[in-house]
């Protein structure tokens, strides 16, 4: 007869086995990952593609910096007359959408020039676009 906390280890065992995400270098596939469970592998261009860039999309002002940006290089001061932030805030923002990946820095004396990295939005859409293929 099976007890309960034998039933929570062979669960707890499953999942890791099953929910362990280190890529392998060479096949594109996941390591750990039951294979009937999911079925197509996961392209490495998309294994880049985390939380960290959807944090980045889920607020407003994020989002109107992407806007601004869409149209090229731009210096901080000019997104902040753009909104109605404070520096600190916009700042903050920044750092997000740059940890993200999705958004470049460059320093120029004491101004900071933001601009999209364009590769990194290629990424973002070839992995939303897999997700049609589901």
């Amino acid at each position: 007869m099976l007890m309960k906390a034998d039933v929570n280890v062979d669960l707890v065992t499953k999942m890791r086995r099953t929910m362990s995400y280190d890529l392998q270098e060479r096949s594109g596939r996941i390591k750990g990952v039951d294979t009937h469970l999911y079925p197509t592998a996961i392209a490495p261009s998309m294994a880049g593609i985390d939380a960290d860039v959807f944090k980045a999309l889920s607020d407003g002002n994020r989002l109107t910096i992407l806007r601004i940006l869409s149209d090229g290089e731009i210096c901080a001061c000019r997104i902040l007359e753009a909104l109605d932030i404070t520096q600190p805030t916009l700042s903050h923002h920044m750092k997000i959408l740059c940890d993200s990946g999705l958004v470049k820095a460059r320093r120029s004396g004491q101004w900071s020039y933001y601009s999209i990295d364009r590769d990194r939005l290629e990424e973002l859409k070839d992995f939303i676009d897999s997700l049609r293929s589901c």
